[in-house]
């Protein structure tokens, strides 16, 4: 196999995350009931972000997670109120947890907005909330038995995990409110200007 093939190949694999993004960015705001003016500048000003772009050539879970929960909140969006709609949406947000962990904060915005979303009665949201949760915790459950089935036991090491990466460790807790705020001005500068207005 020719290096520079192999490079292009790989290339060409490892931004389709990045690339899939705008694209279910696209296909969200069209399904929420946006015209395709709003559509295309969501894109637009997706599309011109660095930060969606650090790591497009690379294959990291940032990316893939996001992918994930945007594919989860594009079925969370649609129209029909099937059961299976908010199992996949539940299935879908964890795996992009499980993917990310960085991210739980939007798994659980995602699952929120399909279980709010044109719900107006009491038994809809319960049945989305209940279908939704099962959904999320499926993969947490297969993942458990089969490191059961290996030996190993996958909720106690993530426990482990968990509380070994808190506590003081993890940096300076009198700075960590504008971290992202810093983060969003280092990386975007002007951009970002244009997303507050």
């Amino acid at each position: 196999l020719n290096p520079q093939l192999g490079i292009k190949i790989a290339s060409f694999i490892l931004s389709l995350p990045s690339v899939m993004n705008i694209a279910l960015l696209y296909a969200i705001i069209r399904r929420a009931g946006g015209n395709d003016g709003e559509a295309l500048l969501g894109s637009a000003l997706m599309s011109a972000s660095c930060s969606m772009f650090y790591y497009s050539r690379h294959l990291v879970p940032y990316d893939c997670s996001i992918m994930l929960s945007l594919l989860a909140l594009w079925i969370g969006v649609s129209s029909e109120k099937k059961t299976l709609n908010s199992f996949v949406c539940g299935f879908l947000a964890c795996l992009a947890l499980l993917t990310y962990n960085g991210y739980w904060i939007l798994s659980m915005v995602v699952c929120g907005i399909h279980i709010l979303w044109k719900k107006n009665k009491t038994t809809d949201k319960l049945k989305a909330i209940f279908f939704t949760g099962i959904g999320g915790l499926t993969p947490i459950l297969i993942l458990q038995f089969t490191s059961l089935a290996l030996g190993q036991n996958y909720l106690i090491d993530l426990f482990a995990w968990s509380e070994a990466t808190s506590g003081n460790q993890q940096g300076d807790f009198n700075i960590g409110w504008r971290v992202f705020f810093q983060y969003l001005w280092e990386t975007e500068h002007c951009l970002l200007l244009i997303w507050i207005t």
